[in-house]
């Protein structure tokens, strides 16, 4: 985690957070439940229900990157602040939930959130006076570029000097491929920043790369259920490592490998084509490159790899509608449930 990615949460909690007075919120509304126990409860918890959710409905998540997120975690408030906000605090306000747990749980949030503003609000101040803006102030995002963060890690992890050959060349293979489409070139991948504990490498590319990528691994995802079978054959075929003999065996998983890769290729043809047939690439003698690109970041994915988008432009608004998208197709592709359960750490273990 850089310091900068500190200072900008510091400054998103103050903006966001503490500038809501969601603590004072939380505790009026306890107040309020509290005094109206035997008057009309029912309508003064719906009220105080809709001011809590009015009031966390304002906090811009899309500026939270997946530090910034740990971050919350670490201090306890990712129910009070993050997306599951809104549910948890419907849930407490059940009509089966009881009153005083109610008061209760207003009351013990109210003053973790002010416990919280004691040590963060702080930092707003002590870092610049610590550090210069070269430290604090995150790297700038060109004009009509967008911000994507790639995280190495699992067997997509960057150790040494191996692993970064060939998760380099990875991805110019994936950055090549989705420019030439359209028409553009590897160079408009830019580098925003670099970071180190799983490898962090911030990106900015532009809004047509973005949108590619995007529908890309939608399509995807969408065919990726027909892989179902062949991981089955593959994953039942390495069970046999110790049944049967090595020559044996080396013969059945080679074979389930070949017919997965070509299935995998056979896929990934389809979503060429329907790029193609929908208008979406601008470059038709693309199509090996975008190929290669589409097998190297669908690698990525299934090694461990994370891509993520995160808002940090001067359009937030139009931004919004592009980054959840993507980060949505991505995590579709990543948690569907038929392979993700196929791809599990013991299937290396029988190798």
């Amino acid at each position: 985690m850089q310091s900068s990615e500190i200072y900008t949460f510091a400054r998103w909690y103050q903006t966001n957070v503490t500038s809501s007075k969601l603590a004072s919120v939380l505790a009026n509304s306890a107040n309020t439940i509290k005094v109206n126990l035997r008057n009309g409860i029912e309508v003064v918890k719906k009220q105080q229900l809709e001011s809590i959710i009015s009031t966390i409905s304002q906090f811009n998540l899309n500026e939270l990157n997946d530090s910034h997120r740990k971050l919350i975690k670490n201090i306890g408030l990712e129910s009070i602040i993050l997306e599951g906000a809104k549910s948890n605090f419907s849930m407490l306000f059940s009509p089966s939930m009881d009153n005083n747990h109610i008061i209760n749980e207003l009351t013990f949030y109210s003053n973790e959130l002010n416990t919280a503003h004691s040590k963060i609000t702080p930092l707003t101040t002590s870092l610049p006076y610590i550090l210069s803006d070269d430290y604090l102030l995150p790297s700038s995002i060109p004009d009509g570029k967008y911000l994507m963060r790639l995280t190495f890690q699992e067997q997509a992890s960057i150790d040494n000097l191996v692993n970064l050959k060939e998760w380099s060349k990875a991805w110019h293979t994936i950055a090549r491929g989705f420019s030439m489409a359209n028409d553009q070139s590897p160079e408009d991948f830019e580098i925003i920043s670099v970071d180190k504990g799983s490898v962090i490498i911030d990106l900015a590319l532009t809004l047509e790369t973005i949108t590619l990528i995007n529908d890309t691994l939608s399509s995807f995802a969408e065919l990726a259920i027909n892989l179902t079978e062949l991981y089955i054959a593959l994953k039942s075929a390495k069970l046999l490592k110790h049944v049967v003999t090595v020559e044996l065996y080396e013969k059945v998983v080679k074979e389930a490998e070949s017919n997965l890769t070509e299935k995998e290729i056979n896929i990934v043809e389809k979503v060429v084509d329907n790029l193609e047939q929908n208008g979406k690439i601008k470059n038709k003698q693309s199509r090996n490159e975008l190929t290669s690109a589409i097998r190297e970041i669908v690698r990525f994915n299934d090694k461990g790899g994370d891509i993520k988008c995160i808002s940090n432009t001067k359009k937030p608004k139009e931004q919004d509608v592009i980054i959840e998208s993507l980060n949505e197709s991505f995590i579709k592709l990543k948690n569907k449930s038929e392979i993700k359960l196929l791809e599990k750490p013991e299937q290396d273990k029988s190798k």
